[in-house]
């Protein structure tokens, strides 16, 4: 039955057939572009008050929507706190993303002083695995030795990175 089945698809408001690749492509390309708007526009409601981190899906028809409407209302500060809203946003935080920042520098600074007291064998070894993204299988061929040597190194240079820096 599969196969005496006709695929078709409305273009210019004529329909065409259309074999089943090209119907199931333009399909699954154009469900996936209808879906991408209908999520753009959904809003989430939660369900009741007093259960936490349950949403439903907005159904789409705003005029009868209890959520548009409670945006429209006034709204208290207990109510915010209910929810769990504190009124403090951490991202503006600026002393704590400045200190986060200087924090960042200085373990930057020290793995930089530590990387560089190492041997220059390990430090091609650290940049090699790290910084150029190769595997360690890669790694060891390129040096001739065997990957169990080369892991053995590697937890060698991790232990002593870390003793230098913390």
């Amino acid at each position: 039955m599969a196969e005496n089945k006709e695929f078709y698809l409305v273009i210019k408001g004529e329909k065409v057939i259309v074999s089943e690749e090209v119907y199931r492509a333009y399909k699954s390309s154009d469900r996936a572009e209808r879906k991408r708007k209908q999520r753009m526009w959904r809003c989430r409601i939660k369900r009741e008050k007093g259960i936490n981190n349950q949403w439903k899906r907005c159904q789409g028809n705003c005029e009868e929507c209890q959520f548009k409407q409670q945006k429209m209302s006034d709204v208290s500060l207990d109510a915010l706190k209910e929810e769990g809203f504190d009124g403090v946003d951490e991202s503006l935080d600026v002393e704590a993303n400045f200190i986060a920042r200087e924090e960042r520098k200085e373990m930057y600074q020290k793995l930089k002083q530590a990387i560089s007291s190492l041997k220059p064998v390990q430090r091609e070894i650290i940049k090699m695995i790290y910084v150029e993204g190769k595997s360690q299988k890669e790694v060891a061929k390129e040096l001739g030795i065997a990957e169990s040597t080369l892991s053995e190194r590697v937890k060698l240079i991790i232990s002593k990175l870390q003793e230098k820096i913390l």
